[in-house]
């Protein structure tokens, strides 16, 4: 018998409170570097938020586009095997 997917059940396990909390501890840790490295930056607190947000972004597309290819990969398998 086949086993199915429990998309509700993952969504269930996955904390996005808790993961939030990360984030926003990952950006203090950051700001604090980057203010401690340059004061001048000190008003710019904004902007550099900016500046790591769309890092992030980035890295998520750079990751859905992995993932992308890895499914295009299995799929080209599964219909040289049929």
């Amino acid at each position: 018998m086949e086993e199915k997917f429990d998309f509700d059940e993952f969504i269930a396990e996955v904390d996005a409170e808790e993961h939030s909390k990360k984030l926003i501890e990952e950006f203090k840790t950051h700001w604090n570097e980057v203010a401690s490295d340059n004061p001048e930056l000190a008003h710019a607190k904004e902007q550099v938020f900016a500046g790591w947000a769309i890092q992030k972004i980035a890295g998520l597309q750079l990751s859905i586009l992995h993932l992308e290819q890895k499914l295009r990969n299995v799929e080209n398998v599964i219909k040289t095997l049929l």
